[in-house]
Formats: structure tokens, sequence, C-alpha cells
């Protein structure tokens, strides 16, 4: 699975997600909508903080899901199909 991330997140969050089998990670910090459009064809998600403004037409071009993460380390993961739920990573 590849995973762009469009915002600032904490080095140990990249270092997590790159210890499971399969997982790469890219981070793309400062683009805007038609950046992101223009190249997620090539992911399976987006992590996002509050920087990236995440709007219908890019959820639309996901392949899978997005994560937005807060900054007490809560996320929100939000799948294609509009379904979300959220966890307590601290």
């Amino acid at each position: 699975m590849k995973i762009l991330i469009t915002d600032k997140v904490a080095n140990k969050c990249i270092e997590q997600l790159s210890q499971f089998n399969g997982i790469i990670t890219d981070l793309k910090i400062g683009l805007n909508e038609d950046d992101i459009i223009n190249i997620i064809d090539d992911y399976q998600a987006l992590i996002v903080r509050s920087a990236t403004k995440v709007t219908k037409t890019i959820i639309d071009e996901i392949y899978t899901f997005f994560i937005y993460i807060y900054s007490n380390n809560s996320c929100t993961f939000l799948c294609k199909d509009y379904s979300y739920w959220k966890t307590n990573t601290s």
C-alpha cells in the first residue's frame, strides 16, 4: 500500500507505518487540490492534518481512504463510501 502524506506529521508516525510489510509512505507537504488530484491515482490512502483541505473531489479520487490526524493523536478514518470511524492513538 502506498500512502501519500500531505501535512507535517511526527517522524514516529512515518516510522511506525514503514514497519508494516508493503507500506510505502511518500511525504509531499504543501500540495493544493489540483496537485493531489493529479497524483492520487498512485496511492491507496491519504494522511492529512489540518493544513490540507480535503474536498469531496479529492475523496472521490482516493482509492481506499484518508486519515485525518488531530493534534491530540486521535484519528478519523474516512472511507471512500463516506463511512468513518474515530480512534485515539495516544
